[in-house]
């Protein structure tokens, strides 16, 4: 599921939709969570003017992995990525103790990587959207933006469809301003009146 959305780079849905307009980074990350609950993630670098607008385009893929079945071509290439880079995880010593030894701490059953290519290629389009709709939620997602405050909550005037406003439906927008790298001291961070987020 992480691969077709955003982690496959080149493939996936996050570059095809929101990298190739910008020509910068854009994936996402799916922690497993060894220690602890594992955590998504979706990132993108865009201008400060179209931030709103690639942040919808990415809330989009995200709904649309959950409602609807990636296309066959999706899942194959996936799975072909998937076992092809299986090696990584036994490339030299240090990572295969690692990898046996989070084997123990989770009680992981003996033959899990033996029968892992085989499981992968198991995978069916339906199994991408139940675990999709299972652990991507829209609805619990944070969105962090990083940049020229007034020019990201000012948006594309092109484009006034998308802003940040709209995205927080009615809920607060959180100002968080960057302390002085030596000094650690919080600057007074402020916003025109006329663009200023709600606050809480």
């Amino acid at each position: 599921m992480d691969e077709i959305l955003g982690a496959g780079s080149l493939a996936s849905r996050f570059y095809s939709r929101i990298c190739s307009r910008e020509g910068l980074d854009a994936g996402t990350r799916f922690g497993f969570g060894v220690y602890y609950a594992g955590v998504f993630r979706a990132y993108f670098q865009s201008k400060s003017s179209s931030c709103a607008e690639a942040t919808s385009i990415a809330l989009e893929e995200i709904s649309r992995i959950r409602n609807e079945k990636v296309t066959g071509e999706e899942l194959e290439q996936a799975v072909d990525h998937a076992i092809e880079d299986f090696p990584r995880y036994f490339a030299s010593a240090a990572t295969t103790v690692e990898r046996f030894a989070d084997d123990e701490y989770t009680h992981r059953k003996p033959g899990f990587w033996q029968s892992y290519c085989e499981r992968m290629r198991a995978v069916k389009r339906e199994d991408i959207q139940r675990v999709a709709e299972k652990y991507l939620r829209p609805d619990k997602l944070i969105t962090l933006a990083v940049g020229d405050v007034e020019a990201m909550m000012r948006g594309n005037p092109d484009k006034p469809l998308y802003s940040f406003q709209k995205l927080a439906k009615g809920k607060p927008i959180n100002l968080i301003p960057l302390p002085d790298p030596v000094t650690m001291t919080y600057p007074k961070l402020t916003v025109s009146k006329s663009r200023s987020p709600e606050k809480p």
